[in-house]
């Protein structure tokens, strides 16, 4: 998958606006690339500093991640489907537990995998389109939950000289996860018609594996455009010769 803007979708994050260096936080421990033990230290260290990550940082610029709040999200599901959120607010992040780092200095290249037991995105939506095998149209208030989710997201990175230094850019990125459960609730579907709009809410959540798989190819790109995003807002302010003890 290709790094850059998901396909109709508008991501604003704050972090992203700006090229500027930063200094390097206090949260974050720095390990060294020659330890024999790289990996897990980096895992380790990513760890304790996420919380701190997620509450902002004013003096950079970087805003609180808690929730992580997008104006809007397009998404083109399949051809017959569209969905398009307003005012999202993705909670969650601080459940995050990163459980294997993978650094490749050599190739250029990153692999991590996490686990977040709980996430959970409100919105106000509008859907007009055949989900699976139904006819789905409404707007209103949206609320959807991912239970046990375990997320794959690998990375390509170039150096870019800024001021006569080096900074990260990822160039490419791919993720994969699964989860437990999926819930989905959609508040006011087909122009308020409660028994239309109850059938399909209880279809969507007795068929949640079908629609979860369904969603699943815009889902991942725009999850990990949103991880990219972030990790670019904060790894891509900092000198790369900063990121690491020698």
């Amino acid at each position: 998958m290709k790094m850059g803007p998901v396909k109709s979708i508008c991501v604003f994050l704050a972090i992203i606006t700006t090229c500027q260096a930063m200094k390097f936080p206090s949260y974050i421990t720095r390990c060294s690339r020659t330890d024999p033990k790289l990996n897990e230290c980096a895992a380790e260290h990513a760890n304790l500093a996420l919380p701190d990550i997620l509450k902002g940082d004013k003096k950079n610029g970087l805003p609180s991640l808690m929730p992580l709040e997008i104006p809007e999200i397009h998404l083109m599901v399949t051809e017959s489907l569209k969905i398009y959120l307003k005012n999202v607010k993705l909670f969650g992040l601080e459940n995050a537990v990163i459980k294997k780092m993978d650094l490749d200095f050599d190739n250029k290249k990153c692999k991590i995998t996490a686990f977040i037991d709980f996430l959970n995105l409100m919105a106000d939506y509008e859907v007009d389109g055949h989900l699976l095998i139904l006819p789905i149209v409404g707007q209103g208030p949206a609320n959807i939950t991912l239970v046990g989710g375990s997320f794959n997201y690998d990375f390509d990175y170039s150096l870019a000289m800024r001021r006569n230094r080096d900074f990260l850019k990822f160039d490419k990125f791919n993720l994969e996860y699964t989860s437990e459960r999926m819930y989905i609730r959609l508040d006011n579907l087909f122009n308020g018609d409660k028994m239309l709009g109850e059938h399909m809410n209880m279809f969507l959540y007795e068929n949640w594996k079908d629609v979860s798989e369904e969603l699943y190819p815009s889902l991942r790109e725009t999850i990990g455009t949103f991880i990219t995003s972030i990790a670019s807002g904060y790894l891509g302010r900092i000198p790369f010769n900063n990121l690491f003890l020698p």
